[in-house]
């Protein structure tokens, strides 16, 4: 394996150097042993040997794009995994991804469900993956979210710190841990965190997620003009995320860049037609009253940009 990347730091800073190069190695190997993990599943003599193919597929799908339709075939391959082999916990960790994704994404309405439903049915996934398979960073991470998500956010920080404890470079978790706090309202520890997830993987393909917690916690924290940097940077990344504009029509409309709040207020609505301030609201994204309050400040900005109450 020839390794081709370059990473650039002042001479004086060879610890960082050091710390740097060995994060991205770490990334990069771990997604080529999942490659190499795939592969060597059609070698090994196991009792049911497409079933754990089916289970690699299925947690490997959705890692770059995430469509509704790559959620759904997401869905389905690890439906047949788990069909095959009941106790594949990878299998059961990415049926739970499957719906923390279309929670994520804003996919519900094409699916007819509720939140509520959808996050029932990730918990109980994730929690039989995770009772099959503790160890595994992959479960552990799933659950996780799945939890931050449902708003036990102080069970998941347990859980990420655990895969940390795994994996010191392990930038999923490092978001996760970014998350759980900007929902707690600890707005500067949900900053540090997403730093260290963007600076362990700056090419993840949840970046823009990344890029959308930053905003959420600097907006939070009520220092808008950094919240609009970021959520512009979502944006960009991926320009077919809702609900990055969102956070950018919110952040502008605070900081009186009314052009850019009306732009990003367009395609917002043009992406999620059917959202409007209360539809956030009832999402119920927080974990405490801190946050709750903090969280004023978006509804605010909607509000101010002309989203409807």
């Amino acid at each position: 394996m020839l390794w081709a990347e370059r990473i650039k730091s002042e001479r004086h800073d060879l610890a960082s150097l050091r710390q740097r190069v060995t994060a991205t190695v770490a990334n990069s190997l771990q997604i080529r042993l999942a490659e190499v993990e795939s592969s060597r599943s059609r070698q090994l003599p196991t009792a049911d040997l497409e079933a754990r193919d089916l289970a690699l597929q299925a947690w490997s799908r959705g890692q770059l794009v995430r469509t509704p339709q790559v959620v759904v075939e997401q869905r389905e391959l690890a439906q047949r995994a788990i069909a095959r082999d009941a106790n594949s916990a990878l299998a059961w960790a990415a049926l739970a991804r499957s719906y923390i994704w279309d929670v994520s994404h804003r996919y519900l309405p094409l699916r007819g469900v509720t939140r509520e439903q959808w996050l029932d049915r990730a918990i109980e996934a994730a929690d039989r993956a995770y009772n099959l398979d503790a160890n595994d960073p992959r479960v552990i991470n799933a659950r996780a979210f799945a939890l931050a998500l449902r708003g036990r956010s102080e069970e998941a920080l347990s859980l990420y710190e655990r895969a940390i404890g795994l994996n010191r470079n392990d930038a999923l978790a490092w978001f996760g841990i970014s998350y759980s706090h900007a929902t707690l309202g600890h707005t500067k520890d949900a900053i540090a965190a997403g730093h260290e997830a963007i600076r362990l993987n700056p090419r993840d393909a949840n970046i823009g997620g990344f890029f959308v917690v930053m905003a959420a916690a600097h907006l939070y924290a009520g220092n808008d003009a950094q919240a609009v940097e970021w959520a512009r940077r979502s944006a960009l990344e991926k320009p077919d995320f809702s609900v990055a504009y969102s956070w950018l029509v919110s952040a502008a409309a605070l900081s009186g860049d009314t052009a850019t709040a009306q732009s990003a207020l367009a395609t917002f609505r043009r992406l999620l037609p059917q959202y409007t301030v209360t539809s956030f609201r009832a999402e119920k994204l927080c974990a405490n009253a801190l946050c709750e309050s903090q969280r004023e400040r978006y509804y605010e900005g909607l509000r101010k940009a002309g989203l409807p109450e």
